[in-house]
């Protein structure tokens, strides 16, 4: 079975996601036209806002080695998104965070390739 778990920018709810950052993903401010587009989304691609979270998923998830990546100048998702993933994957697996410094919602490969790399294999082979 799966041991270990390496998930980098993870959001922790599909529709606040959107709630929240919907104008960065449209490039328009306007409200109105951002909760249309959320609301239409489903009937014109796989979303499905009743999908188990990755939340709810980390929660019921348990004994594996999870790796959190998450870039500190994350744009896209709400700042206390880590957290929130952290608390619920840490009920029942052993969880390590690397927070990346200067880096933006999945960038952390491309900014600090040679880390990310040696800090990918080294918790794969289990030597973090």
């Amino acid at each position: 079975g799966i041991e270990k778990i390496i998930a980098d920018s993870l959001y922790a709810d599909l529709s606040a996601l959107l709630s929240q950052s919907m104008s960065y993903f449209t490039g328009v401010q306007n409200g109105f036209f951002n909760s249309a587009v959320k609301l239409f989304l489903p009937a014109i691609s796989p979303v499905d806002y009743s999908y188990p979270s990755p939340v709810e998923t980390l929660e019921k998830t348990s004994g594996k080695k999870i790796l959190l990546i998450y870039g500190q100048e994350d744009g896209i998702l709400p700042s206390d998104t880590f957290q929130t993933v952290k608390s619920a994957a840490e009920k029942q697996n052993d969880v390590k965070l690397w927070l990346i410094p200067d880096c933006e919602h999945l960038y952390g490969m491309v900014k600090n390739d040679y880390n990310y790399r040696n800090i990918l294999l080294a918790f794969i082979k289990g030597e973090e």
